[in-house]
């Protein structure tokens, strides 16, 4: 299954990064280090957020954007590269 970054979550779900800070009374700091790397998103956070998106956990890769490239690179080839 092809997944995206909680930060593609964001932009498609229409919100500013801080928008989305005070909805979850974090500042904007900590979302974007999460955004770039979600793998140690605290879950009580991630079920906020995703609350707020409308969308289910299932389509959220927790990890870099890097990683969620090769993932999808993946899902779509069924090849790994590098």
């Amino acid at each position: 299954m092809i997944k995206i970054t909680l930060r593609t979550a964001r932009e498609l779900s229409g919100y500013t990064i801080k928008e989305v800070a005070d909805y979850c009374g974090i500042v904007v700091g900590v979302l974007d280090e999460y955004e770039v790397d979600s793998e140690y998103t605290p879950i009580s956070l991630i079920r906020k957020i995703l609350s707020l998106y409308k969308i289910s956990s299932d389509l959220i890769f927790f990890g870099t954007l890097e990683d969620c490239i090769k993932h999808n690179r993946s899902e779509t080839t069924g090849v790994t590269k590098g």
